[in-house]
């Protein structure tokens, strides 16, 4: 297992917007992408005193991504958020043994490459802000490693059997999809799936994850309402099934959920988007791309973001101070500071882990008041741009990323 786990920070606003990380037997390093790195320098030489910053040059990129999505700008983007996915599956890694960690980290890192948590980060951020993009993507890709962790432990905790009737359609869907299945077998198994579940009833379906495979009366019941619910419920009704069908199909929906949740190897050294797309001046005319550059220059001038964040740091470090209990201290410290979920903050404070619903709903009720603090703020300040059909939400952003960021240091 290497030393440092950690890679050396990128140096260069080029190197940041066009490489990807590698893992090696013994180390990870940025492995440079040919196409961005010339897209990257000719944006640098469009202008004769370039940003220097990775925020300003995130902010640019986005604001190309947001009007034409499939452009090479979300490949920048992409480049630009390795280190914060990197950072997320750093923290979650440090909660393993140590002869673990080295793997641990590679799989939490492709994480991150799951369900478009990319996407959904570009979806999210509003550049209104001028907030920082890595800043914001950190919480919600640590969200995601965690979130994948507890429902990789239920899928292995559970029979076959108990997976088919605790999975969600939507979940089921998305794993069906992975698996590789038409639309026409993905409708098909899911009316399959549903009949196994008005058919087959446990006595305790809820709390055992051990179901014990139906019995063969059940599975003739299964198969015979299949093959009459067929007839009417799917578009194309297909063939008729047999008991041993049913059974095989069963098993099989029930790997495609275990499946979806199994880490998938990836090449990490290669951008996420293949689609081939050319050289931004192919997609977007030049003279709109020096344009645009040159009015973000100047509204990152005209904006003052550093009284923005005083204003923001005055109005909560007062609340934190003066209106936090210390119980409430210690809960936000353990959380947003040292990085423990609300199970283990539970489990170290009152030594039991079904306790985790009270330390919730009291730092989700702090959390309101200190939202409703922010959005008076906002609602006030005649120079903010906030969008108001969205305030309280665009608020609670800011809060989340404000909070990591403060007890971080």
């Amino acid at each position: 297992m290497p030393n440092n786990l950690k890679p050396q920070p990128r140096q260069s606003i080029v190197e940041m917007f066009s490489s990807f990380l590698q893992f090696r037997e013994s180390k990870n390093v940025w492995i440079p992408q040919a196409k961005l790195r010339r897209s990257m320098e000719e944006q640098l030489n469009n202008h004769t005193s370039p940003p220097t910053t990775g925020n300003f040059w995130a902010l640019y990129w986005y604001k190309i991504w947001d009007k034409q999505p499939q452009t090479i700008a979300r490949e920048h983007l992409y480049a630009y958020l390795q280190e914060t996915a990197y950072k997320a599956a750093y923290d979650r890694a440090q909660k393993v043994h140590p002869s673990q960690r080295w793997d641990k980290l590679q799989e939490y890192f492709q994480v991150v490459f799951k369900n478009q948590i990319y996407e959904r980060v570009l979806k999210k951020f509003d550049s209104e802000y001028g907030s920082d993009l890595a800043a914001f993507a950190l919480p919600i890709f640590k969200n995601s490693i965690n979130e994948e962790l507890r429902q990789r432990n239920k899928a292995a905790s559970h029979s076959d059997w108990s997976l088919l009737r605790h999975t969600t359609d939507k979940l089921l869907k998305k794993a069906l999809q992975n698996h590789g299945l038409s639309e026409q077998d993905i409708e098909s198994y899911l009316l399959l799936r549903d009949c196994f579940r008005k058919i087959y009833h446990p006595e305790t379906p809820k709390a055992n994850k051990q179901l014990s495979c139906p019995e063969l009366e059940t599975f003739q019941t299964i198969t015979q309402t299949y093959n009459q619910e067929r007839l009417g419920q799917l578009s194309n009704s297909g063939t008729k099934l047999n008991l041993n069908d049913i059974e095989v199909r069963l098993k099989e929906i029930a790997q495609a959920i275990r499946n979806y949740y199994a880490p998938v190897m990836i090449s990490l050294n290669n951008p996420l988007s293949q689609e081939g797309v050319g050289e931004i001046q192919d997609i977007i005319p030049s003279s709109e791309t020096e344009s645009l550059l040159e009015n973000l220059i100047r509204e990152q001038e005209e904006l003052n973001f550093n009284k923005l964040w005083q204003e923001i740091n005055c109005i909560l470090e007062e609340f934190l101070a003066k209106k936090l209990t210390s119980e409430q201290k210690k809960y936000f410290q353990l959380y947003y500071g040292v990085g423990l979920t609300q199970a283990e903050i539970a489990e170290k404070l009152l030594g039991e882990i079904k306790k985790q619903y009270t330390i919730s709903r009291k730092m989700n009720k702090t959390c309101e008041q200190i939202v409703k603090v922010l959005v008076n703020w906002a609602n006030n300040r005649k120079t903010h741009n906030l969008k108001s059909d969205n305030i309280v939400g665009n608020v609670d952003i800011l809060l989340k990323e404000w909070l990591q960021k403060y007890y971080a240091n």
